[in-house]
């Protein structure tokens, strides 16, 4: 998934280095906070992350339930070893 969204935003990331200063070696010096910001916020940024979305719904639901069953295993597993070590007091 992190692959995926890294290629979505490559031209993003493209079109701040093409708008930042950079040295004769070809280096970048200063990326200026505006143009990050402007185009973050922009719409091609947007539609990025949307066809992203969109496109790999599934895994993102599955790693919400993922994330969801870990919450719950982990409150369950602290309500357990809370109650063993009350019993062995």
């Amino acid at each position: 998934m992190g692959r995926s969204l890294a290629e979505v935003i490559r031209p993003t990331i493209g079109r701040i280095l093409a708008n930042a200063t950079t040295t004769p070696e070809g280096t970048v010096k200063e990326v200026k906070a505006t143009t990050i910001t402007e185009e973050l916020s922009g719409e091609a940024f947007l539609d990025d992350i949307s066809s992203f979305v969109n496109s790999d719904i599934e895994e993102l639901l599955f790693y919400r339930n993922l994330v969801h069953a870990r919450v719950r295993w982990s409150a369950w597993a602290k309500r357990i070893s809370r109650g063993v070590f009350t019993l062995l007091m």
